[in-house]
C-alpha cells in the first residue's frame, strides 16, 4: 500500500508560479500511490494570484481518474458575487472508499494571532478485505492555542474511533444507523505545523491513561535519527529558519509492523513543502 501526503500550497511553487500540472507530474514521478493526501487545495479561491482561481478539486480529480475524490473544505463560503469558494484537504483514493467524514477542528478565540478555520478529512478504505481509516489535516500555523486544541481533537478522533471498534455495542442498524463498521487501524498525515521537538508532537505520540499514542512512521524504521526536512528547503522567504520537518505520517500501533519505508522528495520546488511517501507491506 502506497500513500503520499503533500501541502501543495494551492499549486504555487517556490518560484511563485501556480501550476497544478507540475504538482501532478511530481506525484506521478514518485510512484503510483493508492492514497494521495493533499493540503491547501483551493476551489474558486483567490489565494494565490489574486484572481478568481480554478476548481482545483475538479482538476485534480480529472488528473487521477482511477481515484475517488473526497474534499473536505475547512473554509466553505460565498463571496460578494455569490460564488462558492472552498479551501481545505483532498484525499484521492484508488482503494474502495467505504465512508467519508469531514471534521471541523477547534478554533477558540485568539485575538492576538491571525488564524483561519482548520479541518481534517477522513475516509475509511478497504484494502484486501481490511478497513483502514485515513485522516489528513493541516493544523493552525499562527495560533499555538488553537493548534494545541486541534492536536488534542485529532487524538480524540482516533481514540474515539478505536473505542467504538472495540465496543460490542457498536452494532449496525436500519437507515442512518447502517454505517460502515469501525476500525482501529488509522493513518493520520499532513502538515501539522509543529516539529518533532514541540509539545504537540509529544501529545500526539504519548501513551497515557491507558490510551496508546500514535506512532511516527519515520521513527518505526529510523529510531531517533533526525527527521528529513519537509519544508523550508527552497522558500526561505516564508521559512527563514531554513529546512525543517513539519509534515508527518502517524499511525496506530497495529500498522507499525507494516512500514516498509518513508521517503521525502527533497528535490522538487513545486510547493513550499515537500511530498512525503509512505509504503506499507
Amino acid at each position: 500500500m502506497e500513500l503520499l501526503t503533500w501541502n501543495i500550497q494551492a499549486g504555487c511553487g517556490a518560484d511563485g508560479v501556480t501550476d497544478l500540472d507540475r504538482i501532478v507530474g511530481v506525484i506521478s514521478e514518485m510512484g503510483n500511490p493508492d492514497i494521495i493526501c493533499l493540503q491547501e487545495v483551493a476551489l474558486n479561491f483567490p489565494v494565490v494570484d489574486g484572481g478568481r482561481g480554478e476548481n482545483q478539486v475538479a482538476t485534480l480529480r480529472a488528473k487521477f481518474p482511477q481515484h475517488d475524490a473526497c474534499f473536505g473544505a475547512a473554509i466553505d463560503c460565498v463571496d460578494i458575487e455569490g460564488v462558492r469558494m472552498g479551501f481545505g484537504n483532498l484525499i484521492l483514493s484508488r482503494l474502495p472508499v467505504k465512508q467519508r467524514t469531514r471534521h471541523q477542528l477547534p478554533r477558540r478565540a485568539d485575538p492576538d494571532h491571525f488564524n483561519m478555520p482548520r479541518g481534517a478529512t477522513e475516509v475509511i478504505v478497504e484494502e484486501d478485505f481490511r478497513l483502514i481509516r485515513i485522516i489528513t489535516t493541516h493544523l493552525e500555523y499562527f495560533s499555538n492555542l488553537q493548534r494545541r486544541d486541534q492536536v488534542s481533537r485529532i487524538r480524540g478522533i482516533v481514540e474515539e474511533s478505536s473505542a467504538r471498534a472495540r465496543s460490542a455495542a457498536a452494532k449496525l442498524g436500519p437507515g442512518p444507523y447502517s454505517v460502515t463498521k469501525e476500525t482501529r487501524s488509522t493513518i493520520v498525515c499532513g502538515d501539522f505545523n509543529f516539529t518533532p521537538e514541540n509539545l504537540e508532537y509529544k501529545v500526539l505520540t504519548a501513551t497515557d491513561s491507558g490510551c496508546e499514542g500514535l506512532c511516527d512512521a519515520w521513527c518505526v524504521n529510523n529510531g531517533s535519527h533526525r527527521h528529513p526536512a519537509t519544508c523550508g528547503i527552497f522558500d526561505r522567504d516564508q521559512w527563514p529558519e531554513g529546512p525543517h520537518c513539519r509534515d508527518f505520517f502517524f499511525l496506530t500501533s497495529d500498522l507499525s509492523s507494516r512500514v516498509v519505508s518513508l521517503e521525502v522528495n527533497s528535490s522538487t520546488d513545486a510547493s513550499d513543502h515537500q511530498p512525503v511517501r509512505l509504503i506499507l507491506e
